[in-house]
């Protein structure tokens, strides 16, 4: 039975092939109408069309050409644009503008609004002398008030070093005067007297904003560490500050500033034991800052 089966199948699969054939989709014996090229009225014997020539099927045009296979208007020749020596025209020179006519023109570029816009204040080799005015915000038992200044020297846009020295106005609060009377204890606490650091500052973001759809400010955040020097009533102390400074420009030589100070440092609060504790204040003030030289120019790209 197993043979048989494969000869059955065999044969069927012989059968199949031998029907399984496909005409070619395109004669090329045989003219359009199905004849024999031999025997059409044309007598040329050969096939109605080739590949190597274009068909132009404008017949009696004067050859230019329409169909299929034809050159394309944009190819062509056009007569219309030659002289009589054959030889094209050469394009009109511009009409030089008149000085009125120059004046406007720079009175619409000026005018005009470019979605890339040059920065409106430049920093790059210039001076900032800052004076500011801060209050600690995390001391429960000390409040004190710091008036300093700054000077800093941009070597870019983003980057500058600076010196940064603040004086301190400080009292004891309410709570330490409660903790004197309730529990009969003097805590001992670390009032600062005056600082100075040495910074690095960066800044990494800058903008624009808009008041009252009049005015536009450009404004940017900058950021900065530095190591200094702290003087408290107990002690003096290695300072290691970080902080951060939003300007908000106002003209070509004026900035106001709101600013954040971090200092962090350790103080022997105790005077029985030489233990000391890491202490730290953040400082929240505000100021203004002067540009110097009080102009800059653009250095534009020949």
């Amino acid at each position: 039975m197993p043979l048989k089966k494969i000869l059955l199948s065999s044969f069927l699969m012989c059968l199949i092939f031998s029907f399984a054939h496909a005409e070619d989709d395109y004669d090329f014996d045989l003219d359009d109408d199905g004849g024999d090229p031999a025997t059409d009225d044309q007598g040329s014997g050969e096939d109605d069309f080739t590949f190597d020539d274009p068909v132009d099927t404008n017949e009696g045009g004067g050859g230019s050409g329409g169909g299929v296979g034809a050159v394309p208007s944009f190819l062509q020749d056009n007569d219309s644009e030659r002289d009589d020596s054959g030889v094209n025209e050469a394009p009109q020179a511009r009409r030089a503008l008149s000085a009125t006519e120059l004046d406007e023109v720079r009175r619409l570029e000026n005018e005009r609004v470019w979605v890339l816009q040059r920065r409106p204040f430049l920093k790059t080799n210039r001076f900032e002398l800052n004076s500011h005015f801060g209050q600690n915000i995390n001391d429960p038992l000390v409040n004190f008030y710091t008036l300093g200044g700054q000077l800093n020297y941009y070597l870019n846009e983003q980057m500058a070093i600076g010196l940064r020295g603040t004086y301190t106005l400080n009292t004891e609060t309410k709570n330490f005067d409660t903790i004197v009377q309730d529990y009969q204890v003097f805590p001992q606490v670390s009032r600062p007297i005056w600082s100075s650091s040495l910074n690095f500052q960066y800044t990494p973001i800058y903008g624009k904003f808009s008041m009252f759809q009049t005015w536009i400010f450009p404004w940017e955040l900058a950021v900065r560490g530095g190591l200094g020097w702290l003087q408290t009533f107990i002690d003096g102390h290695v300072l290691v500050t970080m902080g951060a400074t939003q300007q908000f420009f106002l003209n070509r030589w004026l900035a106001f500033n709101i600013d954040i100070d971090y200092q962090l440092f350790q103080e022997v609060t105790s005077a029985d034991s030489n233990e000391g504790a890491l202490l730290s204040n953040l400082v929240l003030g505000a100021g203004l800052s002067i540009y110097f030289p009080l102009d800059f120019e653009y250095k534009e790209l020949k």
